[in-house]
C-alpha cells in the first residue's frame, strides 16, 4: 500500500493546480451571449490565455456585461455607503417605509431583498466568520474581523481574503456532504486535496492566475504580512468548526428531487458524527489556510482585482472584485477596450427597488476603437499616461514586462 507521505508527496495542493484551459470558458462566454471566447495567448501575464471578440464591434459599443465572482467593499467605504451585504447594490436610507433585511445574527449586515440575505448565508458562507454571536472583540473570528476593517495596509487585503476564505471553507464542508462521508480515513486522505480544489472551484476562485511571489515580495509565504493573515484566518477557520453552538455550516443538501438544510451540529447527527465532521474541516482548513494557501488567496486579488468605483449623486460604492472574463483580458499600453462600472444607472440595470438606489455592480467592457473579429481585447491595467519607465515600474508588480508596440517604441525597438 503507498503510504500518505507518498501519496501527499503525488498530489497536488490547490494553488498548484494548473489553470482551467479554454474550453472551461465556454459556459461563462454563453453567459454574454458568446460574443468573446477564450483562446490562447502569446502574453504570459494572463496565464497564456487570452479574450478574444467573435464579432466586430464599433467604437463606443459595449463590448459585454459580466457580473464578479468575488466581490468585497473598501473596509474605508463602509462607513459612508451602506451596501447589500451579498450583491453589493447600494442601499438606500432607512425609514419606516424602507425597512432592509438585516443577518438573523445581529452582525449589522443589511441586505437589499430576502433572496439576497438567504443566498449569502446558504451559498456564500456569511455565518462562517459572523460576529453576530459573540461577546468579545478577543475571540478569533471578531480579531479576524476587526484587523480587516482596520485595514491598516489601505487595500482592502485582508477583507478580500477573510472573504474567500469563508467561501471555500463554505463550500468544503458542502463537498464534504455532498461526499457523504464523516470518517476520516487513510483513503480519504488521498481524495482530501481533491475536496479541497473542488471547493475552491465552487468558489469561483479556480479560474484565475495567483502565485508567483518572489521571496522578498510582501506577499511571499515568509513575509511578515502573510504570516501575520495566515495567523489569524487559521485561528478564525479553527474557531467556526470548533464553535458547538451556532450552525454556522448551512448549506444545501440535494437528496433526490429535494432540498433541505444540513449543518456541522445536525439534530440528527450522533456527537460522534460531529466529532469526526469537525476533524475532516479542521484536516482541510490546515490545507487551505497555511500561509502557502493565503499567500495564494491573496495574490489572486493582487494579479486579478479591478478597481469597482459606482458613483452617484450623494454617495459612491468602491471595492474589489474579480471578474472571470474580464480577468482574462490581457494588458496593453494602447488598449482597445476598457472596463467601466456605470451599469447601476442603466436603463436595463440588474435591480433597483424601494431598498436598493443602483443596481448590483457589474464590468462593462466598452470598445475604445473599432474592434475586428477575432482581434484580442486587451485594457490596461496601470495608468498609461505616465512614462514607459513609470509603466514599466508598476506592470512588474503583475509578474511581466508590456511588449507592446508602445513600450517597444519607447524601449527604441
Amino acid at each position: 500500500r503507498t503510504s500518505h507521505s507518498t501519496r501527499r508527496a503525488m498530489s497536488r495542493a490547490w494553488w498548484e493546480r494548473p489553470l482551467p484551459g479554454a474550453d472551461a470558458f465556454a459556459g461563462l462566454c454563453s453567459d454574454v451571449g458568446d460574443v468573446v471566447r477564450c483562446g490562447p495567448s502569446g502574453d504570459e501575464a494572463g496565464g497564456g490565455r487570452g479574450l478574444f471578440a467573435t464579432a466586430a464591434v464599433a467604437k463606443g459599443e459595449t463590448i459585454f456585461r459580466e457580473s464578479p465572482a468575488v466581490l468585497v467593499q473598501d473596509p474605508r467605504n463602509r462607513a459612508e455607503t451602506r451596501a447589500c451585504g451579498c450583491c453589493h447594490a447600494m442601499l438606500a436610507e432607512e425609514s419606516p417605509s424602507v425597512a432592509q433585511p438585516s443577518c438573523a445574527w445581529g452582525c449589522g449586515e443589511r441586505y437589499c431583498d430576502e433572496t439576497c440575505k438567504e443566498k449569502h448565508v446558504r451559498r456564500l458562507g456569511h455565518r462562517v466568520f459572523c460576529v453576530g454571536p459573540l461577546d468579545s472583540w478577543d475571540h478569533p473570528i471578531a480579531a479576524l474581523r476587526l484587523e480587516a476593517a482596520r485595514d491598516d495596509d489601505q487595500d482592502g487585503l485582508l477583507a478580500f481574503v477573510q472573504e474567500t476564505a469563508a467561501r471555500v471553507l463554505h463550500e468544503t464542508h458542502a463537498e464534504m456532504e455532498r461526499r457523504g462521508t464523516d470518517e476520516r480515513t487513510a483513503e480519504d486522505e488521498e481524495d482530501e486535496d481533491a475536496v479541497v480544489a473542488a471547493a475552491v472551484e465552487k468558489a469561483s476562485l479556480a479560474w484565475f492566475v495567483k502565485g508567483g511571489e518572489s521571496k522578498t515580495s510582501p506577499l511571499a509565504p515568509s513575509s511578515p504580512r502573510c504570516l501575520t493573515m495566515a495567523s489569524l484566518v487559521a485561528n478564525a477557520s479553527k474557531a467556526a468548526i470548533d464553535d458547538r453552538e451556532n450552525d454556522r455550516f448551512i448549506t444545501h443538501v440535494t437528496c433526490g428531487n429535494q432540498n433541505r438544510l444540513s449543518s456541522t451540529t445536525d439534530g440528527d447527527a450522533t456527537e460522534d458524527t460531529k466529532k469526526k465532521r469537525r476533524r475532516r474541516l479542521r484536516s482541510a482548513a490546515a490545507l487551505l489556510f497555511d500561509a502557502r494557501g493565503v499567500s495564494a488567496l491573496a495574490t489572486l486579488a493582487t494579479r486579478n482585482q479591478l478597481s469597482v468605483v459606482v458613483a452617484q449623486k450623494t454617495k459612491t460604492y468602491d471595492g474589489l472584485g474579480v471578474f472571470p472574463l474580464t480577468c482574462l483580458m490581457n494588458h496593453s499600453c494602447a488598449p482597445n477596450a476598457e472596463t467601466r462600472f456605470d451599469d447601476g444607472f442603466d436603463d436595463d440595470a440588474v435591480r433597483v427597488s424601494s431598498t436598493a438606489e443602483a443596481s448590483a455592480p457589474r464590468a462593462r467592457i466598452v470598445a475604445l476603437r473599432d474592434v475586428a473579429a477575432g482581434e484580442e481585447l486587451t485594457h490596461a491595467y496601470v495608468d498609461v499616461t505616465r512614462p514607459a519607465e513609470v509603466r514599466a515600474a508598476a506592470l512588474a508588480g503583475f509578474g511581466f514586462k508590456c511588449g507592446c508596440e508602445r513600450c517597444a517604441r519607447a524601449r527604441g525597438g
